[in-house]
This record gives structure tokens, sequence and C-alpha cells, in this order.
């Protein structure tokens, strides 16, 4: 069975999905310790809680104890396995005939013809279309006369 949280939700305690990352590192828990453990975690949650990390360390001190690897000694050789005897023989095998495969002759590439490709036609800008001349009217008012500025002689 699954050990699950306690949080806060709705203005009352709620059993949750997984203890939050930081109520493990507080409980002294590692992640693969918590799932050896089969307690519930939710890397999602960020919150804190200390009657979960409490949760965690009796649980923790419930367990039963980690199985220990044996150590090997430096001086100790490693067992090698005794070679078996077959009592019976084994059938010799036939070489596989190899089946015929044509050769391809590769021709060499040829030259493109220059003549053979057109060039690559270049789109013209449509002409420039030109703005109507407009023409001014003379009046009075653009109709100056020009005007001879008199030295003064002293």
């Amino acid at each position: 069975m699954m050990i699950r949280p306690k949080i806060w939700k709705r203005f009352e305690f709620e059993e949750g999905r997984g203890f939050s990352a930081r109520e493990l590192k507080s409980a002294g828990l590692t992640l693969q310790e918590a799932k050896r453990l089969d307690i519930a975690v939710d890397l999602r949650r960020r919150s804190k809680y200390e009657d979960n990390v409490t949760a965690l360390v009796e649980a923790k001190s419930k367990a039963p104890p980690k199985p220990v690897k044996p150590v090997k000694e430096p001086g100790a050789e490693p067992k090698i396995a005794k070679k078996v005897e077959r009592k019976t023989k084994a059938k010799p095998t036939k070489p596989k005939a190899k089946p015929a495969v044509k050769k391809k002759v590769k021709e060499a590439p040829k030259k493109r013809e220059k003549a053979a490709k057109k060039p690559a036609m270049k789109k013209k800008a449509p002409p420039k279309k030109t703005p109507p001349k407009v023409t001014k009217k003379k009046t009075e008012e653009t109709k100056k006369k020009p005007t001879k500025s008199k030295a003064k002689k002293a």
C-alpha cells in the first residue's frame, strides 16, 4: 500500500498524490529510496508540511534494511566457467552459395551541351507610366515683370 501525504485543499487537509521533493529531502530520503519503500512522489508539488515529513521519517524507520551487496576481495580471482564437452558432434556447416549478381557498368557522365539548354528568360519590368504634364495657366499673379535695379550714381 502506498503512503500518501496530507495536503491543504479547500480549507482542510486532504489526501494528496505524492510527497514533494522538499519533504523527501528534509526526511533524508532520495527518490530511488522512496520508490523502493513504495512512497508516492509528486515532483510538481513545491510545498513542505511538517506532518508529511514526520510521516516519511516513520515510514523510513519501519522499512526493512537496505540489501547490502557483497564486497569483493581484491586478491580473489573471478570464477571461470568450465567448458562443457558435447556428447554429439556438431555438424559441419556448408558454405552458402552466393546468388549471381549482375554487375552494372557505370557509364561516363555525359557533358551537357550548352545549345540544349535554353538561357533563362529574364522578366522585363513594365514600362514606367509618366504622369500627364500639367500646364500652368499664366495669370496676372504669376506674371512678374523683371525689375531693373538702377544703380545710383553718386
